[in-house]
């Protein structure tokens, strides 16, 4: 799939969704996928997701020892949530989770 066809979907979507519902979008995504893509650049008109908010996936190794948190692509320069792990334990829960780091403003958010 190409970088222009992904990004024009995926703000087509974005448009529709905010329109129909009147909430904003969140885009989650991994590191991986926006390198994968161009840095979620569009050759035609530059960053068109980049105001919607960001919940990254990102899982430092210990080998990483400079990169505490995730780095700045896709012209996002805040994230909103991070996907810090996959392997997380949470009492009650049994096997490995997910667990995330939010802004505090997602707590007063309605």
């Amino acid at each position: 799939m190409k970088t222009a066809f992904l990004l024009s979907w995926v703000e087509t979507f974005k448009n529709y969704f905010e329109e129909q519902t009147g909430r904003t979008l969140a885009i989650y995504t991994g590191i991986y996928f926006i390198k994968e893509y161009n840095n979620f650049r569009h050759p035609g008109s530059g960053y068109p997701l980049a105001d919607a908010p960001l919940w990254i996936a990102f899982y430092p190794k210990a080998s990483q020892k400079k990169t505490t948190v995730p780095p700045d692509l896709g012209s996002w320069t805040r994230w909103t949530v991070w996907q810090y792990t996959d392997r997380g334990k949470v009492k009650g829960i049994e096997g490995k989770v997910d667990l995330n780091r939010g802004i505090p403003e997602l707590l007063t958010a309605t």
